[in-house]
Order: structure tokens, then sequence, then C-alpha cells
């Protein structure tokens, strides 16, 4: 055997680690539903301020009414990783450590991918509203632009909160796979805890979205850093849940 034939025989045979390979498969999945719900959002926003437009001033952002969409759309995907797929995983011969990371990294990604197709859309529908004279009002406060306190720091509250929704997800769905129904439905408060931290001292911009239009007075950074830190938790809490989860068959 030549050494030619030897390197080759490495190239063909070495390849990415399981993790990785199921972290692609399950963001490029991810994308391909997001790319529909981003093209919606687009197709909706342009069409109703075209119309709406022709009549009235118009006072408050497009995009940021879509908010609400990209948050529990996804959350609900993130479920279904965990109920549908996590068994087919398993059952297939993979790993449990190798799900768990791949369905962190890949909801994690699309949460920053949802919070980047947000920002770039609220920034050219800026520039868009200044040119036309209209205002670019925030949803939750009156009076105040979108990103009155600077597009860093609502994109930073933004993706924290779109992370936020993926991570409860993956905690909603393990609850209701492993517990059942009733204990799966008894547990939202702490499966949501993510999203309920995040909007409530998470997000340090008056003007910034928050789901339930209620937050507490915080400040940057300590905020974002606990924020942070409260979702690494349920990243760790996720992956003690699913390391030793019995598998229906």
């Amino acid at each position: 055997m030549t050494t030619g034939t030897l390197d080759q025989s490495t190239r063909t045979t070495r390849r990415p680690a399981q993790w990785l390979r199921v972290a692609r498969w399950q963001l490029e999945t991810g994308v391909f539903l997001m790319l529909w719900a981003w093209g919606l959002i687009t197709v909706l926003v342009v069409a109703v301020l075209a119309i709406v437009g022709q009549s009235v001033h118009v006072v408050v952002s497009g995009f940021a009414i879509s908010h609400h969409g990209l948050l529990w759309f996804p959350f609900s995907i993130a479920i279904m990783v965990t109920v549908t797929y996590l068994p087919l995983h398993v059952g297939s011969g993979m790993t449990r450590s190798s799900f768990i990371k791949a369905a962190l990294l890949g909801n994690v990604l699309i949460g920053v991918l949802n919070a980047a197709f947000t920002m770039v859309g609220l920034l050219i529908e800026r520039e868009i509203y200044h040119r036309l004279g209209w205002f670019h009002g925030s949803t939750n406060a009156k009076g105040v632009e979108v990103l009155d306190g600077g597009a860093l720091t609502y994109g930073i509250g933004l993706t924290l909160l779109f992370v936020s929704g993926m991570l409860s997800g993956l905690l909603v769905g393990v609850a209701y796979y492993r517990a059942g129904g009733w204990w799966g439905t008894l547990t939202l408060p702490l499966t949501l805890l993510p999203i309920a931290v995040t909007s409530l001292i998470g997000l340090v911009d008056d003007s910034q979205w928050s789901p339930w239009d209620v937050s507490f007075a915080a400040s940057w950074p300590a905020s974002e850093l606990f924020t942070g830190a409260v979702l690494i938790a349920a990243a760790a809490v996720f992956a003690l849940l699913v390391r030793r989860i019995p598998i229906d068959t």
C-alpha cells in the first residue's frame, strides 16, 4: 500500500464528531424553517406599512411588532426537538451527550440568528421611516423610538431574549417528555424562568420589547451578566435532565 493510498484512507475515514453532525442538521433544519418565517414577516411588514402609510402617519415600528413571532415560534420548535427527535436520536444508537451538545448549540445559534435578522430589519426600517418622516416608535414605550437607547444595547437585549426562548423551549420539552403532561404543565413556571428572568430584569433599554410588557429597573452590565448566568444555568439543567432520561421505545 502506497503512502498516497494511506493518506486517502485517512482522509476518507476522518469525520466530524457525532454531535457536530447532529448540530449541523438541527441548525440547517431550524434555519430552513426560520427562512420561511423571516420571509413572511418581511412581506407582511412591507405590505401593512405600504397600505397603512397611505392614509395615516405611522408612529410604530412594524418589525418591533414581529418580536412575538420570533420568540414563540422558535420556542415551539425547541420543544419539538426534545419531544420528537430525542427518542429517534437515541434509538438510532447515538448518545445522549451528542444530543445535548447539538441541541444547545443549534438552538442558541437560532436565537442569535433571529436577533441578527430583527436588528437588520429594524435598522433598515428606521432609515426608511426617517426618510418618509414617520416616527420609528417602540411598541412598549409611548413616544420613544425603538432604538432610542442604542442599537447595540437593544441588540444584546434581543439576543438574550431570543436565546432564553430557545432554552426555555428545550426545558419545556424535556419536562413534558420525562414527567408527562401533568407534571410538565405544573413545572411551566420553572421551565419558563429563562424567558421570565430575561424579560423582567435583563433588559436595560426602556424601549426594549418585552413579551409581557413588564420589566424592573435594570443597569448595564450587571443585569446582562446575571441574565447570562441564568441562561448558562438553564443549559446545565437541560443537560442534567437529558443525560439519564429514559427513552420510550
